[in-house]
């Protein structure tokens, strides 16, 4: 099974807020740890424990920062019930496309490939990404996170994608669909 794991910095005074991100330094992907004070930083919304907010014009809340960083770990079990969750990070994120982290695997076996549909979170949005031994699909989505309309694309053989076209989405915040539809469908192949 794989999970996502999330992970959030230490902090030791009340005001203080830390904000771990994935950054390149000199070629290699680290993590930097971005810290905040909330009597000084105050152009910030603090409300919300997952995440630092930009309040807009009309009053919406916008997603500046996430307070946590999560990657993918293996969790394995020969009972189906008692798991051992792996130490080190199966899917790491990476700087580019992923300086938030990444999250909610689904895993789709075709033939011999395992294929692992998740979500990569940026500072632009989130986008679902595939991942093989060997291949790699990665789609956008154009506002923060929490937009995630679906789209349709096809595939002859899951590395060359055509034909992507828009689904479905929620323009309505008001609506039952509102935090019900997502990218990181599982893939399917016919």
């Amino acid at each position: 099974m794989l999970c996502r794991v999330a992970e959030s910095v230490k902090v030791y005074k009340e005001d203080e807020v830390k904000i771990p991100i994935v950054v390149n330094v000199d070629g290699k992907d680290i993590i930097d740890i971005v810290s905040f004070n909330k009597k000084i930083d105050t152009e910030y919304d603090y409300s919300d424990s997952r995440s630092l907010g930009i309040i807009e014009n009309g009053g919406a809340r916008k997603i500046a920062y996430l307070t946590s960083l999560s990657h993918i770990r293996i969790a394995r079990s020969k009972d189906g019930e008692n798991f051992k969750i792996e130490d080190e990070a199966f899917i790491k994120p990476i700087a580019s496309e992923e300086e938030w982290g990444i999250e909610d695997p689904r895993i789709t076996q075709i033939e011999d490939t395992y294929y692992i549909n998740y979500t990569s979170v940026t500072r632009n949005g989130a986008a679902t990404s595939l991942v093989s031994t060997n291949i790699a699909f990665n789609r956008p989505v154009p506002y923060a996170i929490g937009g995630a309309d679906m789209w349709i694309a096809e595939s002859p053989d899951l590395e060359h994608w055509r034909k992507q076209k828009h689904f479905y989405g929620v323009s309505n915040e008001e609506s039952w669909e509102n935090g019900r539809v997502v990218g990181g469908a599982v893939p399917f192949y016919c």
